[in-house]
């Protein structure tokens, strides 16, 4: 399936590409290895072809999923950012800095650090909002070490 949707995104042309979207995203919801190997090939058409995936946004939205998953899906949702979506995604991004994971909470303000260099057009309100969440948080002390963890959990 994954052959075929890289293919497809190579090679279609571009009316025919809708249903690589949403196929991608209908594997999100299927075993934890699939799961996996969708958001790594999300991530790579996002990079490349983010209009694939931009009516699927809520799809990338971060809930109780692993770190690395959670870590794939932010670069996702940045990749998909646009002028159209951006305050959707920065009301989602507020939320995700309220997590108890201070890795991931990181990994959101640099997020919105890229979402405001993407579309100027918010880069104050973007700068806004991180100000206001340095003064709330000390980013500043040490991380404890991550957890070895031998099973990859999505």
């Amino acid at each position: 399936m994954f052959g075929v949707a890289a293919l497809h995104v190579q090679l279609a042309p571009p009316t025919e590409l809708a249903p690589v979207g949403k196929a991608l995203c209908r594997v999100l919801r299927s075993s934890r290895e699939a799961r996996w190997l969708a958001l790594s090939n999300c991530a790579t058409i996002a990079a490349t072809r983010p209009e694939l995936l931009r009516p699927h946004l809520q799809e990338f939205f971060v809930a109780h999923d692993a770190a690395a998953a959670a870590a794939i899906k932010l670069e996702i949702l940045t990749y998909l950012v646009d002028e159209g979506n951006i305050s959707k995604l920065l009301r989602e991004f507020q939320s995700y800095v309220k997590s108890e994971d201070k890795r991931f909470v990181r990994a959101t303000i640099q997020a919105i650090g890229r979402c405001a260099t993407q579309i100027p057009a918010v880069m104050d309100s973007c700068i806004a909002r991180l100000v206001l969440l340095l003064s709330f948080i000390n980013f500043f002390q040490p991380l404890p070490p991550p957890k070895k963890n031998k099973s990859l959990m999505l």
